[in-house]
């Protein structure tokens, strides 16, 4: 037999792993954030704002410590729907049916696999081609679903996902999506000319031994640019206003021996260090040449005060910038005037004569320093605020040389021109 404290312990044991696999043993702050986002996505769903109920949901599956419901991935489910977004609507069905098996469910799931298929177009980001379905769909989702696409693939010059059943046309190509398992593959990059859909397949290196992707072309074009595009776009991809505006703070060295500058009231001194606290201000535009590549330039303030002293400096600044997803990366130089003021004197001038204004630790100096620096940054888009900007969090670095060198540094909140791009 088992002996009574043994008992006790397998008791205890089983009570501790059921208390630990236990949603109450779960991170504090995980489950009150997901509380947060279930309501906020119950309120955009109550005023039928579909893009913020979509926001919330993607934030809501991103947390790694919580369980979610069915009904979390239906509202998600919905709000994909209404969108068009016909991939993610599937997605978080399927999400749902499996935690859980509802008629409901596995019905809606049926409408869409029996009634739509799978697309990918691949085509030019610079080259749009224009996408038509000449018998629209009654059925408002399938609408949705519709405009969804022709959204993307005029905007982008792509899509990947589920179209409804039916004749479409995109640049110069002609297809026909059935409700499959099978993806359709529909490669517009390159205005062809009419030719069999097993020849088109071998020149866009699509594989086509055995079951698999299919691409069916007809020849639309009628020059250059073909009558299924849009017009070409130029060198650059995109623009907009770049307006960053947050705290700083600067670290003016004092000079070296021997170094020249227009301090003080008998020409050049070397006043003491300076250490300030300020703001920092940037402004100008950015042009987007890619999708990953742009380059910004435009006009700064940073100001850094101290108790005594500052030292406010204009810019004008230009950077490159790498936009991969929604970072912002930067790079490049400035040259900047600063007006100083700073009280006292280097630390390795000698404290002989205190009758002498450029040997006394009290007197304020004042005047201006200029030259070229280098700059850094790296920042976060963080949420739309048009179909062209977006808000972004992020922090920058610079360095200027002079007669007194300048490191200052910055957190920022402003908007950033949104790099045309989906997900």
């Amino acid at each position: 037999m088992i002996a009574m404290h043994e008992r006790l312990g397998i008791l205890a044991a089983m009570v501790g792993a059921v208390a630990l696999s236990s949603p109450a043993y779960a991170d504090p702050v995980q489950e009150a954030e997901k509380a947060r986002l279930q309501l906020e996505m119950k309120r955009y769903a109550e005023r039928g704002a579909w893009a913020g109920v979509t926001r919330s949901y993607n934030k809501l599956v991103a947390l790694t410590d919580v369980v979610l419901s069915p009904d979390d991935h239906l509202l998600g489910f919905e709000a994909a729907r209404k969108v068009g977004d016909t991939a993610a609507a599937l997605e978080r069905l399927r999400a749902a049916s499996a935690l859980e098996s509802r008629d409901d469910v596995e019905l809606e799931i049926s409408n869409i696999t029996s009634f739509y298929g799978p697309v990918k177009i691949v085509g030019h980001p610079r080259r749009r081609p224009l996408f038509t379905r000449p018998s629209p769909p009654f059925d408002t989702n399938q609408k949705a679903s519709v405009a969804f696409a022709k959204e993307r693939v005029e905007a982008s010059g792509s899509f990947e996902g589920w179209l409804p059943m039916g004749a479409y046309a995109v640049g110069d190509v002609s297809f026909t999506v059935e409700a499959a398992a099978e993806q359709l593959v529909v490669n517009v990059k390159k205005a062809k000319s009419a030719v069999p859909s097993t020849a088109v397949a071998a020149t866009d290196g699509l594989e086509t031994d055995g079951p698999g992707p299919k691409t069916e072309l007809t020849s639309g074009s009628t020059g250059a640019v073909g009558a299924g595009y849009q017009e070409a776009d130029g060198a650059v991809l995109y623009w907009g206003p770049v307006a960053l505006l947050g705290p700083s703070g600067g670290y003016f060295p004092e000079p070296g021996p021997g170094t020249s500058g227009s301090f003080g009231p008998e020409g050049s001194v070397a006043p003491s260090s300076l250490v300030g606290a300020g703001l920092d201000l940037k402004a100008g535009v950015e042009l987007g040449f890619t999708r990953l590549f742009a380059v910004a330039g435009g006009v700064g303030f940073t100001g850094s005060w101290s108790a005594e002293d500052f030292g406010n400096r204009g810019s004008i600044w230009a950077d490159a910038v790498l936009r991969p997803g929604d970072l912002r990366i930067t790079l490049g130089g400035l040259f900047g005037v600063t007006q100083e003021s700073a009280t006292g004197i280097a630390s390795w001038i000698p404290r002989t004569n205190d009758a002498d204004p450029r040997s006394s630790d009290s007197v304020a100096y004042r005047g201006v320093s200029y030259g070229p620096g280098v700059s850094a940054g790296i920042g976060y888009g963080i949420f739309p605020v048009s179909s062209g900007l977006q808000a972004s969090i992020g922090a920058t670095g610079a360095w200027q040389a002079g007669p007194r060198s300048q490191v200052t540094f910055g957190l920022h909140l402003g908007i950033v021109p949104t790099v045309p791009r989906f997900k």
